[in-house]
Formats: structure tokens, C-alpha cells, sequence
């Protein structure tokens, strides 16, 4: 568990000062940047980060999963349409399940209302519909659901941040 001896935890919140005395010392950092921006750059700065593109996005945001189902937009819309209909159903179809990089994880089993073989709901009801014809590949994350797709976000977080 070497890599879980090489963690530090980052924080702008009030509770830094609790966090420094329940762990050993260096294992906290507080960051003084006012917005996500400035905090960004000091905390690549200060651990020497280099963030290459492969690293955007490369882990949900909601639960820090690195594992994604990914799918083609008319898979994901019959999902959507199931979900809205509330359709239940134990017709399954099977998606691979990669990390970011594309490397291969597994393949799971999806029912046609959007749930996954381990009990998770796709997220597909807060995807718009005009997202199905726009976007190339849908991901879904392996372990909360959040749905995830290419969008102009991405290009404008790569030009804010120099990536």
C-alpha cells in the first residue's frame, strides 16, 4: 500500500488545522488561492504536477472513480426513454467498462432501464436531448451513475488551464 503512505489531503475549508493534527505531519496542504483557478496552479506548482491531457476527466467527479461504461448515443437515448417511461425490465444488453485511457476493465450487464448488474443507476434523465445528436461517446460512471460526454468544457478548460 505504498501508494496510500504517499497520499496528502487538499483543502481550502476551515478544518485544515484539525486535519494537520489527525495525520502525520506533510500529509495535509492548505491551499490559499481564492478560486478554483488560482488553486489549481499552486497546487501543480507546489507538488511539481505535470497534467497532460490524457489526465483530464480521467475520474468522476461526483465519487473519484476511474472506471466508465461507455456507450454509443443511440444506446444511451433507449436508455433515457426506458428510464422516463419507467420501464423495468430484465431485457439486458452488455457494455465494456473502461478507464479514461481506454484501457479495458471488464463488461457488464446493463437492464434496459438504465441498471447496471451492481445495482447502479444510470444518470441518463439529466442528459438533454439535443446531447444524443452532438456527442460521439457517452460514459457512465462504474460506481454512481453520472453520465459524462465531450462537450465544450473540455475545450475550454484546456485552453484556461495551457493544456
Amino acid at each position: 500500500k505504498q501508494w496510500y503512505q504517499r497520499r496528502v489531503a487538499i483543502t481550502a475549508g476551515g478544518n485544515c488545522d484539525k486535519l494537520v493534527k489527525l495525520t502525520d505531519p506533510g500529509r495535509v496542504y492548505k491551499v490559499l488561492g481564492k478560486n478554483a483557478t488560482t488553486q489549481l496552479a499552486e497546487v501543480r506548482k507546489h507538488f511539481n504536477l505535470v497534467v497532460e491531457e490524457d489526465d483530464l476527466f480521467s475520474r468522476c467527479a461526483i465519487c473519484n472513480c476511474p472506471y466508465f461504461l461507455t456507450m454509443e448515443p443511440e444506446q444511451a437515448k433507449a436508455l433515457k426513454a426506458a428510464q422516463a417511461t419507467c420501464n423495468s425490465s430484465t431485457v439486458e444488453q452488455m457494455y465494456d467498462v473502461y478507464d479514461r485511457r481506454k484501457n479495458f476493465v471488464e463488461t457488464i450487464s446493463v437492464t434496459s432501464d438504465g441498471m447496471t448488474q451492481y445495482g447502479v443507476k444510470l444518470q441518463l434523465h439529466k442528459v438533454k436531448i439535443s446531447k444524443f445528436a452532438e456527442t460521439k461517446t457517452f460514459w457512465g460512471c462504474y460506481d454512481c451513475g453520472k453520465m459524462y460526454w465531450e462537450g465544450c468544457h473540455l475545450q475550454n478548460f484546456k485552453e484556461k488551464h495551457n493544456l
